[in-house]
């Protein structure tokens, strides 16, 4: 069984055989904030890619509700 990180705040979650509902970290008002519509420079999103590239994923989480999921593959 895999573990799910959140993709917003980097929380690991236990094993699972599917990922978590929520996350109780994003969850708490204090987390959302009009900076965290800000872009992220280029280079910063370049080296994230980086960073994550050895991690085999489908989904990406996001911040906002409307953003929650997206898959990467079909």
């Amino acid at each position: 069984m895999p573990n799910y990180i959140c993709q917003t705040c980097g929380t690991q979650f236990s094993q699972s055989a599917a990922p978590p509902d929520h996350c109780p970290i994003c969850e708490d008002e204090r987390q959302y904030s009009y900076p965290n519509l800000i872009p992220l420079p280029a280079a910063t999103v370049e080296r994230i890619a980086v960073a994550v590239a050895p991690y085999d994923f489908d989904r990406i989480y996001g911040a906002w509700w409307e953003r929650n999921e997206r898959r990467l593959h079909d």
